[in-house]
């Protein structure tokens, strides 16, 4: 994800959140997904991003096997057209061809995708997509699973409690 300028930032602070909660959703649309090539081989070239999608996503994944290589899909969680304060739905992107896949439940907010290929899968998006989903609904959150290819949900795990959100996974003494 880009930005023009390091603003996103600072509208996650929690006074400009409480004070224009539109204000987020806004600012983090003007994001864009680039890829970005290093030219290893030609020293002296200069790196160039391509924008992949003009689908808004944040904290975008790929299946890790893909890394250094040329990718086709790319996962995050992204706020729909409806949304009205934050992220509320999961997407999957096609690069190649722009085709977007959403996930999105009345009253359900997800926190970051974590994609896990099947073992011996031989397709890129053969796995599954992990999200902890906060329910404002029932105020308890769910661990959701969903078929990475075209993200129907195979499984979800309720818990009785809300399980806070958090950037790029927390770990926590059992």
């Amino acid at each position: 994800m880009t930005y023009a300028n390091s603003s996103v930032i600072q509208d996650l602070f929690l006074n400009a959140i409480l004070t224009d909660p539109a204000q987020l959703l806004a600012a983090s649309r003007s994001g864009a997904v680039l890829r970005y090539t290093l030219p290893l081989s030609t020293p002296g070239m200069s790196v160039t991003g391509v924008k992949i999608s003009s689908t808004f996503l944040e904290l975008p994944t790929i299946n890790d096997a893909y890394f250094m290589r040329n990718y086709t899909y790319v996962y995050g969680f992204a706020p729909s057209a409806n949304a009205e304060w934050w992220f509320d739905s999961l997407v999957k992107v096609n690069v190649l061809t722009a085709q977007a896949l959403w996930w999105s439940e009345p009253g359900c907010f997800p926190g970051e995708a974590v994609f896990v290929a099947r073992p011996g899968a031989t397709d890129e998006d053969d796995g599954v997509l992990l999200s902890v989903i906060l329910d404002s609904v029932h105020n308890s959150s769910f661990l959701l699973i969903l078929d990475a290819r075209d993200l129907s949900e195979v499984a979800r795990v309720n818990v009785d409690y809300v399980i806070r959100f958090g950037f790029h996974g927390r770990y926590y003494q059992v």
